[in-house]
C-alpha cells in the first residue's frame, strides 16, 4: 500500500466528516450535563446554515401525543455569526443528533464550533470544533507516517496541510514542484474534491462539477454580454475550447473545467498582430464596464458581472483563410471551420458556437476528444506565433501551462 492510499484509508475511516463543508455534519451532543441552549458559530452568515435536531423515538411520541409543534426554536445572531438552539419542550437527553449543513452547496465555509451552555456555572462548553478535528487529522497522519520510508510522504503531508487551511496556491506549488506526487494524482484529486475543488490544468479550482445550475446560467449570461460587446469589433465571435467540448459532448459545461473561453478573430489585413487585437478588445471591454485582470500572450482574463473569470482569445485570419488560436498549433483551423457561427442553447442561454463543432473539436483536441481528460494540456508553443505577436501595451503574464513547460517563475494563471 502506497503512502497516499494509507492517508486516504485513515481519512475515510476516522475523519470522514473532515471537511464538513460539502456534506451534512451530524453531531451528537455530550451527556455530561443538562442544558437548554446550544450555540453554533460559523465563519459565514449564519442564515446560510440549515440546522435540525434528530430526536429519540420516545421524545417524538410524547410530542405527538401532546400536539406540540415546536419542541425547539432557532435564533440567528448575525453580529456573532451564530445560531442559538433553544430547547422549549425537549431535554438534552432527548437529542440523538444535531444536523448541520449549508443551504447553498456552492459557497465556502471553513470552520464551525458547537457550544453547549452550562446553566449552573453560566459557561459555554465546546462540544465540537472543526479546527480541532482538522488538527487531529494532521497529527495522526504525521504519527502514522513517521516511520514510512516512502519518499512521497513529506510532500504529501505538505500538500494536505495546505489543503486543509485552504491555501490552495501553496498546495499547487507543492504538487508542481514535487518529483513524487504526479504518480498519485488520483489520490490528491480525492483529497481536493472533499473540499469542493479539483486539481486541474489551472491549479486547484472550484470546477463546474460543484456549481449550481443557476450559477452556470448567470455565468453564461455574463459571457453573452461580453460576446455582444465584442461583436461590434468583429463578426467572428463565438465560444471556443472547453465550452464547445462540453456542449457537444455533454450538453453542459465540462465538470473538471472552471472557466469559459470566447474566441474573437480579426483579418490580418486590418489588425496586424495579436498585441494590436488584444489592445482593441481590452478597450472595448473596459468601455462597457468589464474589468481586465490578466493579460497573456493571446488572451485576456476578464471578470464577469458576478465576479468569475472569462478568457477572451484573439486570433488572426491569415492568407488562404487560415486561422489559429494559441495555444493550439498555428494554422490548425480554417475560417470555415468556425464562422459564421451557429447559435445553440447551453444551460438555458443562447450562445454562438463554431459552425462545425465536430471538425473544430477534432482539430483542437485530436481524435480522442470524446474521452474526458482532466490532465489534458495544450501545446503552448509561442515560437510558432512570434512573427504575429506584435508589441504590447502591458507586460504579459504566463499561463500555468507555459510555466510548467518552461519553468517560468513569473505570475501564472
Amino acid at each position: 500500500m502506497n503512502v497516499a492510499e494509507q492517508v486516504q484509508r485513515l481519512w475515510k475511516s476516522k475523519y470522514n466528516s473532515t471537511p464538513w463543508t460539502n456534506q451534512e455534519l451530524k453531531l451528537i451532543p455530550g451527556r455530561d450535563f443538562p442544558s437548554t441552549t446550544f450555540q453554533i458559530i460559523v465563519d459565514c452568515h449564519p442564515e446560510s446554515i440549515d440546522v435540525k435536531l434528530d430526536l429519540k423515538q420516545s421524545a417524538n411520541e410524547q410530542l405527538m401525543n401532546s400536539a406540540i409543534e415546536n419542541p425547539y426554536s432557532l435564533r440567528v445572531d448575525p453580529l456573532s455569526s451564530s445560531i442559538y438552539i433553544d430547547l422549549n419542550y425537549v431535554q438534552c437527553d432527548d437529542i440523538k443528533a444535531i444536523r448541520i449543513k449549508k443551504k447553498n452547496t456552492n459557497f465556502d465555509i471553513n470552520h464551525l464550533v458547537l457550544l453547549k451552555h452550562e446553566e449552573f456555572n453560566d459557561q459555554w462548553v465546546v462540544q465540537h470544533n472543526t479546527m480541532e478535528t482538522d488538527k487531529a487529522l494532521l497529527r495522526e497522519l504525521d504519527r502514522v507516517l513517521q516511520f514510512s520510508k516512502d519518499p512521497k510522504k513529506i510532500d504529501l503531508l505538505k500538500f494536505i496541510n495546505f489543503l486543509i487551511v485552504k491555501n490552495f496556491n501553496a498546495a499547487v506549488g507543492v504538487f508542481e514542484n514535487s518529483p513524487h506526487l504526479k504518480p498519485v494524482k488520483n489520490y490528491l484529486q480525492w483529497f481536493t474534491e472533499r473540499f469542493g475543488y479539483q486539481l486541474n490544468a489551472h491549479g486547484i479550482k472550484k470546477t463546474f462539477k460543484f456549481w449550481s445550475q443557476s450559477e452556470k446560467k448567470s455565468y453564461l449570461q455574463s459571457s453573452s454580454q461580453m460576446i455582444e460587446a465584442l461583436s461590434t469589433l468583429s463578426p467572428h465571435v463565438c465560444l471556443g475550447f472547453g465550452a464547445v467540448l462540453g456542449f457537444y459532448r455533454d450538453k453542459d459545461l465540462i465538470l473538471h473545467d472552471d472557466d469559459i473561453d470566447i474566441l474573437v478573430a480579426f483579418d490580418i489585413s486590418e489588425i496586424e498582430s495579436l498585441g494590436a487585437a488584444l489592445a482593441l478588445v481590452e478597450r472595448q471591454l473596459i468601455k462597457v464596464q468589464f474589468e481586465i485582470v490578466g493579460r497573456f500572450f493571446s488572451h485576456l482574463w476578464v471578470k464577469s458581472t458576478e465576479g468569475r473569470m472569462i478568457d477572451i482569445f484573439v486570433g488572426l485570419i491569415e492568407p488562404e483563410n487560415k486561422l489559429s488560436f494559441y495555444p493550439s498549433p498555428r494554422h490548425s483551423l480554417l475560417v470555415s471551420d468556425i464562422f459564421p457561427s451557429c447559435e445553440h442553447e447551453l444551460c438555458g442561454v443562447m450562445l454562438p458556437f463554431p459552425k462545425d463543432c465536430l471538425n473544430y473539436l477534432v482539430k483542437t483536441y485530436g481524435p480522442h476528444w470524446e474521452k474526458p481528460d482532466i490532465n489534458f494540456q495544450h501545446a503552448w508553443n509561442r515560437s510558432e506565433y512570434l512573427d504575429i505577436a506584435g508589441k504590447r501595451e502591458h507586460p504579459m503574464m504566463f499561463t500555468r501551462g507555459e510555466a510548467n513547460r518552461r519553468n517560468i517563475g513569473e505570475q501564472v494563471k
